[in-house]
């Protein structure tokens, strides 16, 4: 089993472009794939791939530019409606371990999609939701504040299943996010 727990990744926007930054401080090589990719929030679209790296980390690794995308590049990436994703899958089971948004413009000054969002309730302890679009800030909530959750204020990647385990009554539980407030 890899300790993906010490792995830290990062994009952040400089006068040069992007860059995702990449520190892994486990004990044990691991294999992962990073991927720096787009998004356009005000469509139906699939993510746009900037680019992507295979990597064996060796323990102890700190790779500055591990993905770089130059700044005369992002001249055409409109701002109000995209977001930027870096994400690091494991190489043995193919799933997402690490997933970091990067925002180029506050929530308020970005368009979104309107999401169709759909909850399914697993048990009366947990439930999975999906959505449409890239969701921004989904948040779980019941009006007598008896429910808590084991995640909330996550965003969804489109049609992204995401399991949430919650405490509380089951029946009482409401969501909203950033997508549907007018």
């Amino acid at each position: 089993k890899h300790n993906f727990d010490k792995l830290f990744v990062t994009t952040s926007e400089t006068e040069k472009g992007l860059s995702t930054y990449l520190h892994y401080d486990g004990q044990e090589p691991i294999s992962i794939t990073v991927r720096l990719y787009y998004i356009r929030t005000d469509t139906l679209t699939e993510p746009i791939s900037i680019d992507e790296r295979y990597l064996i980390l060796n323990p102890d690794t700190v790779i500055t530019d591990c993905i770089f995308f130059p700044k005369h590049q992002m001249r055409n990436l409109d701002t109000n409606h995209i977001v930027i994703v870096s994400e690091v899958l494991d190489n043995f089971h193919f799933n997402v371990i690490f997933r970091d948004f990067l925002f180029r413009n506050r929530p308020n000054q970005i368009d979104f999609h309107p999401a169709k969002l759909k909850v399914e309730m697993i048990d009366n302890t947990s439930l999975i939701v999906t959505s449409n679009v890239f969701t921004y800030g989904l948040y779980f909530y019941d009006e007598e504040g008896k429910c808590t959750f084991d995640d909330n204020g996550i965003h969804l990647m489109p049609n992204e299943r995401k399991l949430i385990n919650f405490t509380g009554p089951a029946d009482k539980i409401k969501w909203k996010c950033w997508n549907n407030l007018k």
